[in-house]
């Protein structure tokens, strides 16, 4: 499959919006916020407005799936959730280590085992784990681990 990676356009708001709101919805966890569209919205704009680095991925003409980051935080990283499981997560992932050679991180929900899973996969290494004010348990990712770093 041919992906476009591009940076994101104003354009892009609503089907961004959407996107991350159905993958949200599509992992099962239970998140009476992410469940609302006007939170995902505002949830959308602060990354936009905070200055987050977005870029979007095209499939077809078709907004498949976004990454925000912000210096060496990966904020979000979503696929839609018809196209996860093909290989569009592993290219953002790709993307993100290109524009962030000297490392990054992440933090995912430690109930979300299929992103876990990806995240291990793809040679993030699994850090800490503490407690998020609004989603609960979290887990830090690093790429490359910092004990790589302190190797070389």
């Amino acid at each position: 499959m041919y992906l476009t990676i591009r940076p994101y356009r104003t354009a892009d708001f609503d089907a961004v919006t959407l996107l991350r709101w159905n993958s949200w919805k599509s992992t099962g966890l239970v998140l009476a916020e992410a469940e609302d569209l006007s939170f995902v919205r505002e949830m959308v704009s602060q990354k936009i407005t905070c200055g987050s680095h977005i870029h979007v991925v095209i499939a077809a003409a078709e907004l498949v799936g976004f990454v925000a980051f912000y210096d060496n935080k990966v904020q979000q990283l979503f696929t839609t959730p018809t196209m996860q499981g093909n290989g569009i997560g592993k290219q953002i992932l790709d993307f993100v280590k290109t524009q962030r050679p000297a490392g990054f991180w992440l933090t995912s929900l430690v109930e979300n085992g299929r992103a876990n899973r990806f995240y291990e996969r793809e040679g993030l290494k699994r850090g800490e784990t503490s407690l998020h004010h609004r989603y609960g348990p979290i887990v830090r990712y690093d790429w490359p681990s910092p004990l790589d770093v302190l190797a070389t």
